[in-house]
């Protein structure tokens, strides 16, 4: 519960600006000998039946004028889009954070700006597993 874990806590350390609020990130070292191979070749084959899909038969679709297989290469082009977008943005979200918070608040107080950027700091874990959630079912819901 939140409440037990703010009570643990020092109420010097709790008070302290100075102090980060963040913990330690954990950086694990992996052997290369003893890497996991089938999710790259799980890649590559999801990758290539992508590409044959949209170089081959796209091609072959349009002009046999097969409306159902174009209309399903298009969904598998779609759903390629937005896992990309996804992707792209889980990888920048503290950047549009940031830009977002200075568009927003840019005439507050220096103070409520350090605040609500410390904010996001120490929420950053929760923040992207909530816009992760948030992107997938919005993609859920264009498809």
């Amino acid at each position: 519960m939140p409440i037990r874990e703010a009570i643990k806590g020092n109420i010097t350390d709790a008070l302290d600006y100075d102090r980060s609020k963040t913990k330690a990130e954990v950086v694990k070292i992996i052997d290369p000998s003893g890497q996991n191979v089938g999710a790259l070749l799980i890649f590559g084959i999801i990758s290539t039946v992508y590409a044959v899909a949209v170089y081959i038969l796209l091609p072959q679709s349009l002009l046999s004028l097969d409306f159902g297989l174009i209309l399903k290469i298009f969904f598998l082009i779609l759903i390629g889009l937005l896992l990309g977008l996804i992707l792209i943005t889980t990888n920048i979200q503290y950047l549009i954070e940031v830009s977002v918070t200075k568009l927003f608040f840019w005439w507050e107080k220096p103070c409520i700006k350090v605040l609500i950027h410390k904010n996001l700091i120490a929420h950053r874990l929760r923040n992207s597993s909530t816009s992760l959630v948030y992107a997938l079912s919005l993609s859920f819901l264009i498809l």
